[in-house]
C-alpha cells in the first residue's frame, strides 16, 4: 500500500521539498497537491531520477502516483526550487555584459545571445533598452544570432525611447520597437527575468 502525502495549501517549494523527504523511506507514495506548477515541479525531479509517475487531476486537486522503478538510484531528488510559473525574460539593459572593458563586454554580449540558440528552454522574450537598443539595430553583430531566435518564437521587443535618443528610430533591424508601458507589463508578468 503506497504512503499518501496530503500537500494541499502549501506554498511552493514546500511541496517539492517534503515530497523529496518522502521518498528517501518509501518506494511507491501518492502526493495529492492543489497547485500545478508543483506537479509540473514534482513530477520533472522524479522523472529526471528515474522514478515513474502518473498524474491524475480530481477536481481542483491532482494526485501523483509515483513509483520507484528497477534500477533507480536511490539518493535525494533535485527540484527546481525557484517556483517560477511565468515565462523567461532576459533583459539587455547595455550592449555591453559586466564593467570593466567595453569590448570584451560586447564580445560576451555576442556570445551569450549567441548561446540562446543553443540551450533549452528558450527565453520567451529578450527586451533590450538603453544603448543595449544598438544589438537590434543595423550594422549589429548580433541580428543574424537575434534573427535566428525570432524565427523560433523568442519575442524581442525594443525600447523606442532608447531607440529615439540614440537617432537609431529609422535603423531598427529586429524585434518590435517598444514602450515603457508594455516592456514594464512584460517584466512583471515573467515567472524568470535574466538580466545583464
Amino acid at each position: 500500500m503506497p504512503k499518501e502525502l496530503d500537500l494541499r495549501g502549501l506554498n511552493c517549494p514546500e511541496p517539492a521539498i517534503r515530497t523529496g523527504k518522502a521518498l528517501r523511506d518509501v518506494d511507491e507514495l501518492i502526493v495529492i497537491v492543489d497547485d500545478e506548477s508543483a506537479t509540473q515541479n514534482i513530477s520533472r525531479g522524479v522523472e529526471n531520477r528515474g522514478y515513474g509517475i502518473k498524474v491524475e487531476q480530481v477536481g481542483k486537486d491532482y494526485y501523483l502516483h509515483i513509483r520507484r522503478e528497477q534500477g533507480t538510484e536511490e539518493g535525494d531528488i533535485e527540484f527546481d526550487m525557484s517556483c517560477a510559473t511565468g515565462p523567461t525574460v532576459v533583459f539587455f539593459p547595455a550592449d555591453t555584459i559586466g564593467r570593466g572593458d567595453d569590448e570584451l563586454g560586447y564580445i560576451l554580449t555576442k556570445s551569450i545571445i549567441y548561446s540562446f540558440l543553443e540551450v533549452e528552454p528558450k527565453p520567451e522574450t529578450i527586451i533590450f533598452m538603453n544603448s543595449g537598443v544598438r544589438l537590434a539595430v543595423e550594422g549589429s553583430e548580433a541580428l543574424a544570432d537575434l534573427q535566428a531566435l525570432q524565427d523560433q518564437g523568442v519575442d524581442i521587443l525594443v525600447c523606442g525611447t532608447c531607440l529615439d535618443f540614440f537617432k537609431l528610430k529609422d535603423k531598427l533591424a529586429i524585434g518590435e520597437m517598444s514602450n515603457a508601458y508594455t516592456i514594464a507589463e512584460t517584466l512583471l508578468d515573467a515567472g524568470k527575468i535574466v538580466r545583464f
